[in-house]
């Protein structure tokens, strides 16, 4: 188990007379099978040293066997009356009400009804200082995986496997791909591996300044992969975060969630423009998708809903997509000198 350190230096700055607390979204979940306690140990440390360093919390569920919850309670022991946030889908539940155990401070609510959670807690990661997840699954991943691209740091405890350790993984993989010169916002990543004592990490959090990057999602035909490829390295080089839908898209089924939520996560959507991408049933999909959120239509009440650009890498010589308004910045990228340039030019217009 992670030693746990207990840090005294309190996690807020004073403006104006305002003490403004660092926040720190936790998420995850037990995935493994058997006896879960050792999880929900884990998570109340992890509450306990949050907030013995003042720093606010931010969960979601409430679920038994989540790390919000447990994360709640180790912070409530350490620190009675200690505030921390909710972030919830609107689908008329009040949750945390029938727990016996502290009430949210503050709470807020996403989307229109339908009971997503998907939303929630993609605002809440993009909306933190740091994110802290511990198991979990597919939610987690993308809730990473959206920080990550905005130069939230994350932190992914290994230690119960699932997103977090897939996260640890993704990570320290990239790093290690010189081409890649990653641009990390802190060292939190880098304090994973070797694991750290909790207090150590915390205290980071309160001491970090990290430098949100404008993030891109690409979108793009399975047979332009290797150019995109190429615009995503690039992109990377010049600091800038990725999301890409590499789920398997079924004709006639629309997006997938996963798709809208990078479209949503995403400050700019970045299309691979081709004959084959012309043909895309799914790149058609999330172009309307992206349109349909820079327009204000259903959606756009979700995060980074506004001040969106719709861009195009023109693979070939001229427009293919339809989708492709022709308003939008189209660049030249036939080649792969070409493509750097265009990546460039597209950052030099952010």
């Amino acid at each position: 188990m992670l030693s746990l350190r207990l840090c005294s230096a309190g996690g807020g700055r004073v403006r104006g007379g305002v003490t403004t607390m660092k926040r720190v979204f936790f998420i995850g979940s037990w995935v493994g099978s058997g006896d879960s306690s050792p999880f929900v140990e884990m998570g109340r440390e992890l509450g306990r040293a949050a907030a013995y360093a003042g720093l606010r919390i931010v969960v979601g569920s409430e679920t038994k066997g989540t790390l919000d919850r447990a994360v709640i309670e180790g912070a409530w022991e350490a620190v009675p009356g200690v505030e921390w946030e909710l972030f919830e889908p609107n689908d008329g539940r009040h949750r945390y009400t029938s727990y016996d155990g502290p009430r949210p401070s503050e709470r807020v609510r996403f989307g229109r009804g339908d009971g997503r959670w998907e939303f929630p807690h993609l605002s809440a990661a993009l909306g933190a200082h740091a994110v802290v997840a511990l198991g979990g699954r597919a939610n987690t991943r993308r809730a990473l995986r959206a920080a990550d691209a905005r130069g939230v740091p994350v932190w992914p405890v290994p230690r119960f496997g699932g997103a977090a350790a897939k996260m640890l993984a993704a990570l320290v993989d990239r790093a290690s791909r010189e081409d890649w010169r990653p641009h990390d916002a802190t060292v939190i990543r880098e304090l994973a591996v070797p694991a750290p004592s909790i207090g150590r990490v915390f205290r980071e959090i309160v001491r970090s300044k990290p430098e949100r990057r404008r993030s891109y999602f690409l979108s793009y035909a399975h047979e332009d992969c290797g150019q995109t490829d190429e615009v995503e390295m690039f992109l990377r080089r010049e600091g800038r975060g990725v999301l890409r839908d590499e789920t398997t898209f079924r004709p006639g089924n629309g997006l997938t969630e996963e798709a809208r939520q990078w479209i949503s996560a995403a400050d700019d959507v970045l299309v691979m423009d081709s004959s084959r991408s012309a043909l895309s049933e799914y790149v058609a999909a999330e172009l309307a998708y992206a349109y349909e959120l820079q327009d204000g239509g259903r959606g756009s009440e979700q995060p980074n809903a506004t001040g969106r650009r719709v861009l195009g890498v023109l693979l070939e010589e001229e427009v293919c997509c339809p989708g492709l308004r022709g308003d939008d910045l189209h660049v030249p990228g036939q080649d792969r000198q070409r493509r750097e340039t265009a990546v460039k030019k597209l950052v030099k217009h952010e």
